[in-house]
């Protein structure tokens, strides 16, 4: 599913000083586009606030599998593609098992996987929102909405990236 607009219409429109309906839209769209810039694995942040679904195609699959990521909190199911039919088969909940150790969720294979098989992991990540992660969103559509760089604002957002990127999980 797609990353959650980590501000409402309301506090951006606050944000803004806006008063009017008018620009609703294209305020929104704004908060959509902050909020991929770092919302989710492979943004500038690689963490998830709010919950999450996501799906990891990969053909390494092993005996026993981790999901390094931050904020994974539950794998919902495994699939096999299958060749012949050319569709995913979901595999039955006895044939893996999830386990969680330390920071990184871990699932097992009852039996050993087969080997170069495609298989699709469909996994839960969530995360608080920080206050942070709200003030960036706030600079960059504060950004996007004068449609002017600005230095003081983009150094500020800047930071703030910086600041979410390297706090842990």
């Amino acid at each position: 599913t797609p990353a959650l607009p980590l501000i409402t219409l309301e506090e951006a429109k606050r944000e803004l000083n806006v008063l009017h309906t008018l620009k609703d839209e294209e305020i929104n769209d704004m908060v959509d586009a902050a909020s991929a810039q770092i919302n989710g694995f492979n943004t500038l942040t690689n963490k998830c606030f709010g919950d999450q679904t996501w799906e990891l195609e990969t053909r390494d699959l092993l005996r026993e599998n981790c999901i390094p990521l931050p904020g994974v909190k539950e794998v919902v199911s495994v699939s096999k593609f299958d060749d012949e039919t050319l569709e995913y088969t979901t595999l039955a909940g006895t044939a893996w098992k999830a386990i969680g150790l330390t920071q990184d969720l871990v699932f097992r294979f009852t039996d050993a996987p087969d080997l170069g098989a495609l298989y699709k992991i469909e996994f839960v990540a969530s995360g608080d929102i920080p206050p942070l992660a709200k003030t960036a969103v706030k600079l960059r559509v504060r950004q996007l909405f004068m449609g002017a760089p600005d230095t003081a604002t983009e150094a500020a957002w800047t930071r703030c990236v910086e600041d979410l990127s390297s706090r842990g999980c």
